[in-house]
């Protein structure tokens, strides 16, 4: 059975924290669109990267956003639907911090 977090907002934000810290604020702006955008593919910024993989019908399976500054990425399964939720999750953390950034 697979484990179930009993609040995604939390974990995702500690996670988030650990992968994001020092980030600039420009590139989780662009980060922020990048999630929020219908049809984007692949996002490159100074310190982020965002990018879906496919399967070979064309279904988005994985988001995978990585940090350059803190080595680490993490990982969304669309196929998962805590790793849906989570993806949520970090987008209401993004919004939250772009309205109050959290100091590094």
């Amino acid at each position: 059975m697979p484990q179930v977090i009993t609040n995604p907002k939390v974990h995702v934000r500690q996670v988030a924290t650990q992968v994001f810290s020092g980030c600039s604020r420009t590139d989780l702006e662009k980060l922020h669109q990048f999630l929020s955008s219908e049809d984007a593919e692949t996002f490159e910024g100074d310190e982020v990267s965002g990018e879906y993989l496919f399967d070979e019908e064309g279904n988005a399976v994985v988001l995978t956003v990585t940090s350059y500054r803190s080595m680490e990425a993490i990982d969304f399964d669309w196929c998962s639907e805590t790793d849906v939720q989570e993806a949520h999750c970090l987008l209401k953390v993004l919004s939250e911090w772009l309205k109050n950034p959290v100091p590094a």
